[in-house]
């Protein structure tokens, strides 16, 4: 992607940080959050907490840099909130976090509002399995359906309706599933 995209991103990322330190006292003891990007898919960013990283869709900034300016304010209030308050979602913490770092206190952008078009990511096809006697109905990933069918598995398990899922109760319907 552009170098110099990734530079003013970089640069918003290292800005809203400190002010996140400055603001949260408790916080300035962390380390530094590792940013990463990425270009496929309809997220514009995502905090993983557990790898400590703020990751930002190189592909969406360059269509939308006020976006994704939003977008970094809101992956470092989850890196904060949880750190701060042990948040992990998009609860009252979260939101004011994210106000005070300069964000819109918002969960998600929209991408026709925003006039910005991702780039495909993985996509599958999925597969639709009705028990006769239930008919309750499972969407199957590939791996599992294709075992099904060749026979690695005799039955599958819908824990959720505690239904047993087998062959034959393949309905013949698919869908694509995935980014993009």
């Amino acid at each position: 992607m552009n170098p110099t995209i990734r530079a003013e991103m970089t640069a918003e990322f290292q800005r809203v940080e400190a002010l996140a330190r400055e603001l949260f006292p408790q916080y300035r003891t962390a380390r530094v959050p590792r940013l990463t990007f990425f270009i496929k898919g309809r997220n514009a960013g995502v905090a993983k907490l557990g790898d400590w990283e703020v990751s930002i869709n190189e592909y969406l900034g360059a269509q939308n840099r006020d976006m994704i300016f939003n977008t970094i304010s809101h992956e470092i209030a989850h890196i904060v909130a949880f750190y701060v308050y042990a948040d992990r979602g998009h609860g009252a913490h979260w939101k004011r976090v994210h106000r005070m770092l300069g964000g819109t206190g918002e969960r998600c952008y929209n991408a026709e509002e925003n006039n910005v078009s991702p780039l495909a990511g993985r996509r599958t096809n999925w597969y639709m399995y009705r028990c006769p006697n239930t008919g309750i109905e499972s969407w199957i990933g590939p791996k599992f359906h294709s075992g099904l069918q060749m026979g690695k598995y005799s039955s599958l398990q819908n824990v959720k309706h505690n239904v047993r899922i087998e062959r034959s109760h393949f309905t013949g319907q698919s869908k694509v599933k995935g980014a993009g």
